[in-house]
């Protein structure tokens, strides 16, 4: 009778409502006991039950917090298995960076290099379809070596490397091949002026080295016809001259297209067009205007 009345007791909430039922127990007990001994006894009885009660529900709250002291284990583990896993998966995504660069770069440079290689043997293929063209440029690099030794060269030295040269550079223009070589052409102009001073012979030659290499027009083009020009100054052809170096004057208005041209205009009688082309080039050498007043071809102007 007294366990059922402490646990009623026990489920009062609130303060007013426990005091409520305090009142009601006391009431209940004093109906009920025969004397003050039963009632005193029956308190008791129902305090011991609600100290009971009270130690199993200290019992239940530790077991309660025991519990909850081992979820937060388990999450703190799990929390760190799960930064371990995120650290693993940085550590592989970098390694996978770092892979994929090597690939990169081994795979850029393993093709440069079959690109080298296919170039060299594209050349190769070349050289054997084409073995005569490989033997003029073999030649044309003799008589380039043996024209440069010449240069540096005094005396009779000097004349039998140029032998040389325009022997091998004749050899090369002779050939079905290298005959629309206009380098060798060139080459070959300017040693029979320079050095066996046959200026006819000379003007033939820039003027083929002129013809080869107008259809893409480079350095040689400009340089062969003022040598064409001068050659044909050197033999009284004024007017040829002047015809030949308007085209170089078309391709390059360097200084000494410019200066050759008003040279031959001034002999041919063309004064208003050779102090144009004067004024351009001293404008371009300032220090030419000395030239000027020392040339005799300028006298008249």
């Amino acid at each position: 009778m007294s366990a059922p009345l402490s646990r009623y007791v026990l489920d009062m909430n609130t303060p007013a409502e426990i005091r409520q039922r305090n009142i009601d127990n006391h009431y209940h007990m004093e109906k009920i006991a025969e004397s003050s001994e039963q009632m005193v006894q029956l308190q008791a009885e129902s305090l011991a039950e609600q100290a009971r009660i009270g130690a199993e529900l200290h019992s239940d709250l530790q077991g309660i917090a025991y519990g909850q002291e081992a979820i937060c284990d388990e999450l703190a583990g799990l929390t760190a298995e799960t930064q371990g896993l995120r650290d693993q998966v940085s550590e592989v995504q970098g390694s996978l960076h770092s892979l994929h660069s090597m690939l990169d770069h081994h795979l850029t440079t393993l093709s440069q290099q079959l690109l080298a290689q296919q170039m060299v043997l594209q050349d190769i293929a070349g050289m054997l379809q084409n073995p005569r063209e490989t033997a003029v440029l073999e030649l044309r690099r003799r008589a380039e070596l043996d024209l440069q030794n010449g240069r540096t060269s005094l005396g009779t030295r000097r004349d039998e490397w140029y032998d040389d040269a325009l022997a091998i550079f004749q050899q090369i223009v002779e050939d079905p091949v290298g005959r629309h070589d206009y380098v060798a052409w060139f080459e070959v102009g300017w040693l029979l002026w320079k050095h066996h001073r046959a200026v006819p012979q000379a003007e033939e030659a820039f003027s083929r080295s002129v013809r080869l290499s107008v259809p893409e027009p480079n350095a040689y083009t400009v340089e062969g016809i003022r040598h064409f020009a001068y050659m044909r100054y050197l033999q009284g052809n004024h007017e040829g001259a002047w015809e030949a170096i308007e085209e170089g004057v078309g391709l390059s208005r360097d200084h000494l297209t410019l200066y050759d041209a008003a040279r031959y205009a001034a002999i041919s009688r063309r004064e208003r067009q050779a102090v144009q082309l004067l004024e351009e080039a001293v404008w371009l050498q300032p220090l030419s205007i000395i030239s000027v007043t020392a040339e005799p071809d300028f006298k008249e102007l």
